[in-house]
């Protein structure tokens, strides 16, 4: 049975890189898909998508099972939000097609719904739409990454929400978390972003060294991620107001569509 592995941006995937390890390892059939084309600062998606196949294959994904289904579609960084229904039809199909064959997919594992980036919180919410769909919410986890600060550093970091439910904890190996730390060498292209996060990283291994999981809820799409101000409108990304529009009319739906099935 297949586990999707939802990601935004290429270098997403430095927040779940022991869970991709360990479905490899168990030899679980897996698909990791972006659902942006990553550029952003003037790095193209290219240049990106090579990063992110040179990392996810050293972790043993085999290239075919890297989709870069934002680029396909004409989905830009940082404009998921505008592109919910775009990104759920792609990702329906993608599904139907594994359906199809010997290894539905059984499991997702997505981006958390805390404030961090908009894409983050827009593909949660594509991905709850899939689980739905496919009838596997029980079975489908999401990963926090970054949020808005707490105490004196300038994000919280792999921190999850206690309002996201029970945390699921694997602890790490120091082997495993130095090659975790190693991994950050690939994304070249966003140097200055990996230098930021390989602080947080580093502290986070030294400090905790466990990958942590929760559970999704249908529900929490209908409350703020969390309550203070979203770190996208810190960074002045976008606006939470922005963000609710794009995505109410979908999460709607989403409630709807569970509604109907219970």
């Amino acid at each position: 049975m297949t586990t999707l592995f939802l990601f935004a941006h290429q270098d997403d995937e430095i927040g779940v890189f022991h869970e991709i390890t360990q479905t490899v390892h168990l030899g679980k059939p897996l698909r990791c898909i972006y659902l942006t084309n990553g550029a952003w600062d003037g790095v193209s998606p290219q240049r990106r998508n090579s990063e992110s196949i040179t990392a996810l294959t050293q972790l043993g994904v085999r290239r075919q099972d890297i989709v870069f289904l934002g680029e396909r579609l004409g989905i830009n960084d940082g404009q998921l939000p505008n592109h919910l229904e775009q990104a759920w039809e792609g990702l329906r199909k993608i599904a139907e097609t594994l359906a199809k064959g010997t290894a539905p997919v059984s499991r997702l594992i997505i981006q958390a719904w805390e404030g961090g980036h908009q894409d983050h919180d827009a593909v949660h919410l594509v991905g709850l739409a899939l689980a739905k769909h496919l009838d596997i919410l029980g079975q489908s986890f999401q990963f926090p990454l970054y949020r808005m600060p707490a105490g004196r550093f300038w994000l919280s970091f792999a921190a999850p929400l206690p309002q996201n439910g029970k945390v699921i904890q694997s602890k790490m190996s120091w082997r495993q978390r130095a090659a975790h730390l190693m991994m950050l060498r690939h994304y070249r292209s966003q140097a200055k972003v990996m230098l930021k996060i390989g602080s947080h990283l580093l502290w986070h291994h030294l400090q905790d060294g466990s990958a942590k999981l929760q559970p999704v809820s249908l529900g929490r799409a209908l409350e703020r991620p969390n309550s203070g101000i979203m770190l996208y409108e810190y960074w002045r990304l976008s606006t939470e107001a922005k963000f609710r529009t794009q995505a109410d009319p979908f999460i709607r739906q989403l409630i709807i569509l569970g509604a109907q099935t219970k």
